[in-house]
């Protein structure tokens, strides 16, 4: 399964990102950053998300850690734009007396009075700027002016019409995860921003205008386009957009803390597994369990240790195969023998088999989809020696361990 980062959905994605930037960076307004952190958090989930629909797509076990990071990445990347964006509206909320207007050029040298008569961020103070072309164009709007006006409109609907249609397309095929949200929100968090966004232009500032608010703005009344909400509509809407957004990436996260926090998983259970295990084999000792849940779905891992009657220890982890693509767990099971003895070898393959069998069932019970318990079989003289595994893609194939049992040793 090769990731989305190896299709054209992904370039196309980061040529949106790099447009994007762009446009933010020449005219600074707050409601154009906002599409910045969708699709940056587009870009890092589709660089290990696989060609399969949605959440289906299950990467190999090497990348499953992979895929939840830049899962988290993504989300934190999300979720720092927005905040960036947001102290800045809540600073131009707060610090209104300075009639700072958002955005650069050189209208920033202008006279004080020009404070007065716009409002803060992109929408002017009064509706004939709003819409210029239903009312007499103010005086210092040129032609030429008014032909870079219409060239920031292009610029503006071209990026914000390739965002949403390449965002819906890769909704529509699904090579973008759920996010933990049903189909209307998440098609909210990834088409919201750039939907209401649509360019003015008054005096000599580039400006971005909401969707609805220029649809609406032919019945503005007067004394709105005079109110104080109506001259920061822009840091408002930033604001509330954020938020917004901050309520629709909840679900995100909380679809990925039972990986984040190791949760245990709910078909498994430690004390049904102890008890288990002790009555069918009185001399075994559950030491230690741990088991946790692996990215995406149900399936665990699990980290088991043994003791029997202070002669063997068994280390059951999980693990995946490549070949196999289905999860297992494999059980390293390490027991003393005294290898002096005749016959050594068929009483430890006899203990080998019973224990191999009781633990899988146990396991495939709790959800275990593929379990393999691989046998060591060392002498007393050989404690101490360092485990070297010898389960391949032929022992998860024949669901068994690949360890074969000799007079004198033990060979893979």
């Amino acid at each position: 399964m090769l990731p989305l980062s190896q299709s054209w959905y992904y370039w196309a994605m980061a040529a949106l990102l790099v447009a994007q930037v762009i446009l933010s960076v020449n005219y600074h307004i707050l409601v154009c950053n906002m599409p910045i952190a969708n699709t940056l958090l587009l870009l890092v989930i589709m660089a290990h998300h696989g060609y399969a629909l949605g959440d289906q797509a299950r990467p190999l076990f090497h990348r499953v850690r992979t895929l939840i990071s830049s899962r988290i990445c993504g989300c934190v990347a999300f979720i720092a734009v927005l905040f960036v964006n947001t102290t800045h509206a809540l600073e131009l909320l707060t610090d209104y007396h300075d009639g700072h207007s958002h955005s650069h050029g050189d209208h920033e040298h202008h006279d004080e009075h020009h404070s007065e008569e716009y409002g803060f961020g992109f929408v002017p103070s009064r509706r004939h700027h709003f819409f210029p072309q239903l009312t007499l164009l103010p005086s210092i709007v040129t032609p030429q002016h008014w032909y870079i006006t219409l060239l920031t409109l292009e610029q503006y609907v071209i990026v914000s019409i390739f965002d949403v249609a390449l965002k819906c397309l890769v909704l529509a095929l699904g090579h973008i995860p759920s996010m933990g949200l049903h189909p209307v929100p998440r098609l909210i968090l990834h088409t919201l921003s750039p939907t209401i966004q649509e360019p003015s232009k008054y005096e000599q500032q580039f400006a971005n205008c909401v969707l609805g608010m220029y649809v609406a703005g032919l019945a503005i009344p007067p004394w709105l386009g005079e109110s104080w909400l109506w001259k920061h509509v822009d840091p408002v809407l930033a604001v509330t957009t954020t938020i917004l957004f901050f309520l629709l990436i909840i679900p995100a996260f909380r679809e990925m803390m039972p990986y984040i926090f190791a949760d245990t998983p709910a078909k498994f259970h430690v004390e049904s597994f102890q008890d288990e295990i002790s009555t069918k084999f009185p001399d075994v000792t559950c030491t230690h369990i741990h088991a946790y849940r692996l990215w995406p779905g149900n399936q665990f891992e699990a980290l088991i240790h043994l003791s029997f009657l202070k002669f063997c220890l068994t280390s059951i982890q999980t693990s995946q195969c490549q070949e196999t693509a289905a999860f297992a767990i494999i059980g390293l099971w390490q027991q003393h023998v005294d290898k002096s003895k005749s016959g050594w070898s068929d009483e430890a393959a006899a203990r080998y088999s019973e224990v191999s069998q009781n633990v899988t069932s146990v396991l495939s019970r709790a959800g275990a989809q593929k379990v393999v318990v691989e046998p060591s079989f060392l002498d007393a003289t050989e404690i101490g020696r360092p485990w070297v595994g010898c389960v391949g893609a032929t022992c998860f194939r024949q669901d068994r361990g690949c360890c074969k049992i000799q007079d004198n040793r033990t060979d893979v």
